[in-house]
């Protein structure tokens, strides 16, 4: 990896994180949402309080 002082760090590994939010529209819409705004689901991806979703 190359910083912006052209410094090289070497390494077997490098992992890249963000973090990560969902949109308000979902929890507006009445769809269950957890923190951050994100969908409350179930083993199939589908919303736990609406399963057409």
């Amino acid at each position: 990896m190359e910083l912006e002082a052209r410094e090289t760090l070497r390494s077997d590994v490098s992992l890249w994180t963000t973090g990560v939010q969902g949109k308000a529209v979902a929890g507006d819409a009445g769809i269950a949402a957890a923190e951050r705004g994100l969908l409350v689901v179930g083993g199939r991806l589908r919303s736990l309080s609406h399963p057409d979703v």
